[in-house]
């Protein structure tokens, strides 16, 4: 036999010894877990309950703390929810999860640790019950009394103690569900602000101390509607400033540099005073910037006030003052997202459309030596066009492109005030149905760009040779094709 027929019936050898040794050692570990598993069945810990009732059961709940107390009464339920309100201040918007954790313990608590079985005898203030550091009574709606006292942190400070009014046993209350008692009224306060929705907004205005007021509107206009939508465009409009009132909105940029950037980082941070009887130390008596945002959810308006800093982790954070305009508190924010909203570039936000001009109100457009006319069916409520350019009829889909091509010719950047000289080089006039007449002249501006005048008026701003190119190709091929 050669040696490497040896080595290897060699290491087969090995390997067999090695699983059967191991396969041995498995069988001695779960028969030992099977021996201890009948000498000593599991028996699992003993759950005690502190609290099991329906919330509809309790009229209301005080909570006392520090020697103060609160009283919280239960309001119509909402949706299988049940809402609660404090008594001494009724108007005050609410967390209501919060108030959950805060009232909870009296509606359903338990727990599977015991520090003393009876209490007789033991002297109550070392385990800080004397007085407790919190205590919540609920008041029935039967007249009964129902109450919970949390007393001293254990000294490895994982667990609190706490007892049950004519319960003579002590227990032990995990601490993330302790600390949940000691929630103050601001910790309580309502902080959600929903997301700034660009597609549902009505009405957007931001007001800066010393600037100009940008607003933005839903706009009601048909005709606008009708173009924006056709170009998959939101129909908002500027209401101010009056310079560009009426322009259409790019929502893109609406979105990306104002909404989206402010939203994805703003957070109402702590309160700084609950009911201030003077807004000036913060400035909130004239807001720095006044953000007033109404959508289909809602409506969101903040008023922000002077900024300041705060040292945290070893550095000072750029914070502002902030208000809800409709509630009285004060609370603070990180600064650096409220920046979104200042120094806005309105004309940033004006959509680049020269004119968007609704195809079913046109008669004929003229675009320097091309004539586009719709030919509009005569039927009552129809929508169907029998166009022609240059007098050669086209079929309806690929003119509605050729037509939307033109009335996507933006103002693609803005330029210094610098009116054009010379002859226009071509003119695009759009013929309404009512016998009005929209006029655009296009000057050479460079290689690359043309600048303009709507209806004779100079236009500070330019559009990129490439789409009129674009649309005169396509109005060339159509003639060509279907001539």
């Amino acid at each position: 036999m050669s040696k490497q027929a040896k080595r290897v019936i060699s290491l087969m050898i090995v390997l067999v010894l090695a699983v059967g040794l191991a396969g041995a050692y498995f069988w001695s570990a779960s028969r030992e877990a099977e021996d201890m598993a009948e000498d000593t069945p599991f028996t699992p810990a003993e759950l005690f309950t502190l609290a099991d009732r329906c919330q509809s059961e309790i009229a209301r709940v005080s909570v006392t703390h520090n020697g103060e107390t609160r009283t919280f009464a239960r309001a119509e339920a909402v949706m299988d929810r049940f809402n609660w309100y404090l008594t001494d201040y009724p108007d005050l918007q609410l967390d209501n999860l919060h108030v959950q954790d805060l009232l909870r313990p009296v509606f359903q608590m338990s727990t599977r640790d015991r520090a003393h079985e009876n209490i007789a005898g033991l002297n109550l203030a070392e385990f800080g019950f004397n007085p407790p550091q919190v205590t919540i009574t609920a008041y029935l709606e039967n007249g009964g009394i129902s109450a919970i006292h949390l007393g001293y942190e254990t000294p490895d400070r994982r667990h609190y103690f706490v007892r049950v009014e004519d319960d003579p046993a002590m227990y032990l209350l995990p601490r993330h569900v302790a600390q949940r008692m000691f929630l103050t009224t601001e910790e309580l306060l309502h902080r959600f602000i929903p997301p700034f929705n660009h597609e549902t907004i009505h009405r957007l205005r931001i007001t800066q101390r010393g600037r100009e007021t940008l607003e933005i509107a839903k706009t009601d206009e048909s005709a606008m509607i009708e173009a924006l939508t056709e170009l998959g465009v939101n129909p908002l409009a500027i209401v101010q400033p009056n310079a560009i009132a009426g322009r259409e909105v790019d929502v893109f940029n609406l979105n990306m540099h104002v909404l989206e950037a402010f939203s994805a980082a703003f957070r109402l941070g702590d309160v700084v005073e609950m009911f201030p009887a003077d807004l000036a130390p913060f400035g909130l008596d004239d807001p720095f910037l006044d953000f007033y945002f109404h959508a289909e959810e809602g409506v969101t308006h903040l008023l922000f006030g002077n900024r300041f800093t705060r040292e945290a982790g070893g550095a000072q954070v750029p914070l502002i003052y902030v208000k809800v305009a409709d509630r009285p508190h004060v609370f603070m924010a990180v600064f650096n997202p409220v920046e979104n909203l200042m120094d806005i570039n309105v004309t940033q936000l004006i959509t680049r459309f020269i004119a968007l001009t609704p195809i079913l109100e046109v008669e004929r457009v003229t675009a320097g030596d091309f004539e586009l006319v719709v030919n509009h069916d005569p039927a009552e409520n129809s929508t169907a066009i029998f166009p022609t350019v240059n007098g050669v009829t086209v079929p309806e889909q690929p003119f509605r492109v050729l037509y939307r091509m033109l009335i996507a010719l933006g103002a693609d950047a803005l330029i210094d005030p610098a009116p054009p000289t010379g002859m226009a080089e071509f003119s695009v006039i759009y013929h309404m149905l009512d016998g009005t007449q929209t006029t655009i002249d296009f000057f050479a501006y460079d290689d690359n760009f043309y600048t303009f005048s709507l209806n004779g008026e100079y236009v500070w701003a330019v559009t990129n040779r490439r789409g009129v190119e674009m649309f005169f190709n396509e109005a060339a091929r159509l003639f060509e094709v279907h001539g």
